[in-house]
């Protein structure tokens, strides 16, 4: 059985399997490539740039970046979380300054992302809890994200 290339990562003429199990060199391309192709699919499902079909080239890069500063954010230590979410900001903006159609969604997005970038690490009150909370929960809807922050 030969492997199926995607996006390179994968020689053809190398046996997927080996008897029946997939090789430690296999195994790992076949990750890579799956990552590679969920990655690329993931960006261009972004729906708030990529549902606008005269969608400039930096309108859809200045979204892919503010989605990738959503999601590393997200990953990130609490005290480097708010960096994140002000490039996160900055990217959407960029992305308003280029045109998109849904200038009211970028808008309310920036406007959340420095909202929650300004609370404090520790200490939160109850209503900056229930702000923060909305907040994240419209910012996981815009960038078509599930749960992140939460």
């Amino acid at each position: 059985m030969k492997s199926a290339a995607v996006g390179g990562l994968m020689n053809r003429s190398e046996p997927l399997c080996a008897g029946n199990a997939l090789t430690d060199a296999s195994a790992l391309r076949l990750a890579a490539s799956a990552v590679l192709l969920a990655t690329a699919c993931s960006v261009l499902m972004a729906k708030p740039a990529a549902s606008n079909p005269t969608s400039s080239a930096r309108e859809l890069a200045a979204f892919a970046a503010a989605k990738r500063e959503w999601v590393r954010g997200s990953r990130a230590s609490s005290y480097q979380t708010s960096r994140y979410l002000r490039g996160c900001a900055e990217d959407l903006t960029r992305a308003i300054a280029a045109g998109v159609d849904h200038r009211d969604a970028y808008h309310s997005a920036v406007a959340w992302l420095l909202q929650l970038a300004a609370l404090p690490e520790t200490s939160d009150t109850p209503a900056q809890i229930r702000t923060a909370h909305r907040d994240l929960t419209s910012l996981n809807r815009f960038f078509d994200t599930k749960n992140l922050y939460e």
